[in-house]
């Protein structure tokens, strides 16, 4: 199991976002 922060998660978006 993994625990994402929902700060983690904003940042993995504005990555793919990148990408």
């Amino acid at each position: 199991k993994r625990m994402l922060s929902n700060r983690e998660s904003a940042r993995r978006s504005r990555m793919r976002k990148q990408k």
